[in-house]
C-alpha cells in the first residue's frame, strides 16, 4: 500500500526528498537520532509552501524565523542579528537597524 506518513518510509533514500503523504506542503526527513523518518520540519528548508515558511519559528533555531527566498522559490532561516552596529556594512541597512546589543538605540552612518 502507498505510505500513508513519513514513518512509512524505512530507509533514509526513499525518505529524503518525498513529501509528506499526509502533508503535501512539507517534505519527509531522515531522523538520525531516532532511524526513523519524520515530517516535523528540522529546518527551514523542509517547509515547501510559502504561507506556512511565513508563519514558521526556524526548526533549529527558535529565536530567528523562516523567510521565504522568492528566487530559489524556498523557505530559509533569516541571518543572525549581527552583534553590533558596526557589523552591518551599507549606510541603507544600517540606518534602518536597532542597535543590536542596544535595542533601544538605532544605527547610524
Amino acid at each position: 500500500p502507498p505510505p500513508k506518513a513519513c514513518a512509512d518510509f524505512t530507509d533514509s533514500a526513499t525518505c529524503s526528498g518525498s513529501k509528506c503523504p499526509d502533508d503535501e506542503n512539507r517534505n519527509c526527513h531522515w531522523d538520525s537520532t531516532t532511524y526513523m523518518c519524520s515530517c516535523a520540519p528540522n529546518v527551514c528548508s523542509d517547509i515547501v509552501d510559502e504561507s506556512t515558511c511565513m508563519g514558521s519559528k526556524c526548526p533549529d533555531d527558535t529565536t530567528r524565523n523562516c523567510l521565504w527566498d522568492a528566487v530559489k522559490g524556498e523557505c530559509s532561516c533569516e541571518l543572525p542579528p549581527p552583534p553590533s552596529c558596526a557589523d552591518f556594512t551599507d549606510s541603507e541597512t544600517c540606518s534602518s537597524n536597532k542597535c543590536p546589543d542596544d535595542v533601544t538605540r538605532s544605527c547610524h552612518w
